[in-house]
């Protein structure tokens, strides 16, 4: 990700730069996401803070519709 400084594999940075185009994409047609401009600090780094409560024993869960995929997209 080049917007902001979160330290993630190359891979991982190119994944979430084509879910940033997707949502801004699709933002144009139905409104998932209130932010529309800093997707990465709103909502990235926003899911991320919940990956420091995961146990690293069983790192499984669950996510029931969070509307635009947040924040399990972004924690898988």
């Amino acid at each position: 990700m080049t917007e902001h400084q979160i330290s993630v594999s190359r891979e991982t940075g190119e994944g979430l730069e084509k879910y940033k185009g997707l949502l801004k994409d699709w933002a144009q047609h139905i409104d998932l996401i209130g932010d529309k401009d800093d997707i990465a600090l709103r909502h990235f780094e926003a899911s991320l803070q919940l990956a420091d409560y995961i146990p690293l024993t069983q790192p499984r869960l669950v996510d029931l519709g969070s509307g635009a995929g947040f924040p399990g997209m972004v924690l898988a």
